[in-house]
């Protein structure tokens, strides 16, 4: 397991989650690797597409190294030999979207995916700029993808993750552009089998909402697992 944030392990309630999800036989012991990122706003994002504020711009960087320098190198330094039906990537806000992004370009290097609050807002417009929902980033790499990867996606949201709507359609963003985004996946031929989404009533923007979160992400992703 790839994990974004690596930084945030403690108060993703990690260690916990692992012991209660070995006790009731949900997951095997497994390998992660919890990446801290010098600089996330640059180093996250969407690899060659910076947003409108050039924030992401070193994205295609940390594809380099994930791809060469992790699993290319400390992979097998650390007697790994990586199997991309066991590799698994995971990311919360901004670490969300980086994870999808690089699972989406990398089907060939990770097969399961998780993103918790995935900054899916992305966009390549300011809101006083002109911006319409066709600005949104990933949603835009994925429309445009002429062929769909064989990997697997799981976001998650929580009710009160933001306040923002900026449409006034009466649902918040953190939300809306996880449907939105659902939508171009289905387009593509997703279906329940390999797109999940989890929301987490008065689930909220921060690392105790999306510890519980990966509870359920990983009983899922290692029953994907043990079906192969």
């Amino acid at each position: 397991m790839i994990l974004n944030d690596g930084q945030d392990l403690t108060a993703l309630s990690f260690f916990s989650a692992i012991d209660a999800g070995t006790k009731k036989s949900l997951i095997v012991p497994f390998v992660t690797f919890a990446i801290h990122a010098a600089d996330r706003l640059h180093e996250y994002g969407v690899s060659g597409i910076p947003d409108y504020s050039d924030r992401g711009s070193r994205a295609h960087l940390y594809h380099l190294f994930l791809r060469d320098e992790l699993i290319g190198k400390i992979f097998p330094s650390c007697g790994l030999k990586h199997k991309t039906s066991l590799t698994i990537m995971a990311g919360c806000s901004l670490g969300g979207l980086s994870a999808l992004d690089f699972t989406w370009q990398h089907p060939d290097l990770v097969s399961i995916v998780a993103a918790f609050s995935g900054s899916f807002w992305w966009r390549s417009k300011a809101l006083d700029d002109g911006y319409t929902q066709a600005d949104r980033i990933m949603h835009k790499r994925i429309n445009e993808t002429p062929v769909c990867p064989a990997i697997s996606i799981w976001l998650q949201a929580g009710t009160e993750d933001e306040k923002t709507d900026r449409v006034g359609s009466g649902i918040i963003d953190a939300i809306a552009d996880i449907h939105d985004l659902m939508i171009e996946l289905k387009n593509k031929g997703f279906t329940a089998e390999n797109l999940v989404y989890h929301e987490i009533d008065k689930g909220q923007h921060n690392q105790e909402t999306w510890g519980k979160a990966l509870q359920v992400f990983l009983a899922w992703g290692f029953n994907k697992i043990s079906r192969l």
